[in-house]
């Protein structure tokens, strides 16, 4: 299952889920911490949080405690960690 967070866009409001896959350390990581990369965003994004959050429940990822903002310039990629469940 995908992991998603949020990207807000301070161009113009909008809020983007973002989807993150496991992306394993280059080398050795630190213990109980999980390495994911951004994999794309939704690129027309929503007006509202609450049809975004929506947006990734349809989707049946999981939604992770991540809210970055961007631009609306480029293409965003991003790092995030999260804790290793057992």
């Amino acid at each position: 299952m995908y992991k998603a967070g949020m990207l807000k866009n301070t161009s113009n409001g909008r809020f983007h889920p973002v989807i993150f896959r496991p992306a394993p350390f280059p080398g050795p990581g630190p213990e109980k911490v999980l390495r994911y990369r951004s994999l794309g965003h939704h690129t027309t994004g929503f007006a509202e949080l609450a049809d975004a959050e929506a947006s990734i429940v349809e989707q049946g990822w999981e939604r992770v405690d991540h809210l970055a903002e961007w631009d609306g310039q480029g293409i965003p990629a991003e790092t995030i960690l999260l804790p290793a469940t057992a």
